[in-house]
């Protein structure tokens, strides 16, 4: 009967065991994603920062001239296209709010 002990014993210890690597694993593996979700976000916090300077960038540039620079024409055609755009949907719902 000893041996019966003895291996129900080490089967319940091994089975332990086993239990508290896995729940190690588990929590290293949650503790891993949540530092690199944490660093996804501060990456992407970082990239809306540079867009933003971009975009501030991009706006004194327009607003400080006249004509557009060799190489923007697009960008400033289309920005003055959506300025007049802008514009006349401003008027149009305006008229549409009066009636």
């Amino acid at each position: 009967m000893g041996n019966f002990m003895d291996s129900f014993k080490n089967v319940v210890n091994d089975a332990a065991n086993a239990l508290t690597d896995a729940a190690k694993d588990v929590s290293g593996s949650v503790k891993e994603y949540s530092d690199v979700s944490k660093l996804k976000r501060a990456l992407k916090n970082e990239e809306y920062k540079i867009n933003s300077y971009y975009a501030q960038m991009g706006q004194r540039l327009y607003e400080s001239n006249t004509v557009a620079p060799a190489g923007m024409e697009e960008q400033f055609n289309g920005i003055k296209a959506s300025k007049a755009e802008i514009e006349r949907l401003k008027v149009e719902i305006s008229q549409r709010e009066k009636h």
